[in-house]
């Protein structure tokens, strides 16, 4: 302890930041464990309480320590202090980094599983599309209907399922191809 007055104004605080946050007393920073007097986190919902602790509560709308002093620090007492802060905003940024990291792998896993989906998806439709273009011809081979080979590449490349159905549907019926298909000669 500094001096007798260093618990107290550490409790002083803590009760006055309390309200509008998370505070820590003597909260360990690392590396070479070292201690923040206080830790404040604040809670943006209570920027209320911040208000009413003046110049204090400005300090604390961000994330900062406080390190209390009974007269003006010295210069190694002043660089002590710049190393905690330093190291506190080196762990802050090492979690940032860990976290933008994670939800990345996140992001590239969930593009990986929809691009998954959406190739099943285009790849049973493209299935569908051929069973239909394979019914049609077979039907078209059953009725004793000549399907020269400009047609059956026309039948075989058409990937609407509805205009495959359309033909589908004409060629119960139909006596040639271009009753099926328009042009198909």
């Amino acid at each position: 302890m500094r001096n007798r007055f260093d618990l107290l104004a550490k409790l002083i605080g803590h009760d006055a930041l309390g309200r509008s946050g998370t505070t820590m007393v003597n909260d360990p920073i690392n590396p070479e464990t070292q201690y923040a007097d206080l830790h404040h986190e604040p809670d943006p919902t209570r920027q209320t309480e911040r208000d009413r602790l003046g110049l204090l509560g400005r300090i604390a709308g961000s994330s900062c320590l406080i390190e209390v002093y009974s007269e003006a620090p010295g210069g190694e007492e002043f660089r002590a202090c710049l190393t905690k802060h330093l190291a506190m905003w080196q762990e802050f940024l090492m979690a940032m980094y860990k976290t933008w990291e994670q939800r990345k792998a996140e992001g590239f896993a969930e593009g990986q599983a929809e691009g998954q989906v959406k190739g099943r998806a285009e790849g049973r439709a493209e299935g569908r599309a051929e069973a239909k273009a394979d019914a049609l011809l077979t039907v078209l081979g059953a009725r004793g209907i000549a399907v020269p080979d400009a047609a059956r590449a026309r039948i075989l490349a058409e990937k609407d399922p509805e205009q495959l159905k359309r033909w589908l549907q004409k060629a119960v019926l139909a006596t040639t191809i271009d009753d099926v298909i328009d042009g198909a000669s």
